[in-house]
């Protein structure tokens, strides 16, 4: 059965970081790569979907006075996330960051790691230009996500995501924990319509896909 995104989360809070680092394929070596991307002048940077914080632990070893907005969904994961990184310049925000409002040309560095996958592709484009408006000129998108290798794939899980909201009683406008994720060709269309340039397949394995694109004019 489908769940709300935050209850899923809640509910499974105690197992969630063996989980991500043992048993989702690339997630322990994608944290690490998506640090080496951050540059080294980045002094603002934007989680989305941050979890309990994995992919901010190597981003700190590697340049410890980043300042981090640091947003989801569920208060159980910030919580932990709060605990872990005391000593950090965080600003942590429980929130929906489709509706949160990040501001214009803010952030040097935007991340996001295993959490759009949830979502549509109309949702995903406006997220992407929210994102796209909050970097700086210049601005880095790094987008690690869940990402399947066929439009065939895309759309079996599209068609059973709504079969199962249907015969459940949700609306489409329910968050809910359902994995809808686009191929890499569809990740990097919408983010060139959302306004990205230079969008790059970093890296990957198994299912995740490391993608770096940059803020265009």
């Amino acid at each position: 059965m489908l769940e709300r995104m935050e209850d899923f989360f809640a509910r499974r809070i105690d197992g969630y970081e063996e989980h991500m680092l043992q048993e989702v394929e690339g997630c322990e070596e994608g944290y690490r790569r998506m640090a080496t991307l951050v540059p080294g002048h980045t002094l603002n940077l934007l989680d989305l979907g941050c979890g309990t914080g994995l992919e901010l632990q190597a981003i700190w070893e590697k340049k410890p006075d980043i300042m981090v907005y640091a947003i989801d969904l569920c208060p159980q994961m910030l919580e932990k996330l709060k605990e872990k990184y005391t000593d950090k310049s965080m600003t942590v925000v429980c929130g929906d960051y489709f509706r949160h409002p990040f501001g214009r040309n803010h952030f040097d560095v935007a991340v996001s790691f295993e959490s759009f996958h949830h979502f549509a592709p109309v949702e995903k484009f406006r997220l992407y230009r929210k994102i796209w408006a909050s970097l700086r000129k210049d601005g880095l998108f790094l987008l690690a996500d869940y990402m399947v290798r066929s439009s065939a794939e895309e759309e079996k899980l599209r068609k059973e995501d709504a079969r199962l909201r249907q015969e459940e009683g949700w609306g489409k406008e329910d968050m809910l924990h359902s994995d809808i994720p686009l191929t890499v060709s569809h990740e990097k269309e919408l983010l060139r319509k959302a306004g990205f340039c230079h969008i790059t397949e970093v890296w990957h394995a198994g299912d995740t896909v490391l993608l770096q694109a940059q803020k265009g004019e």
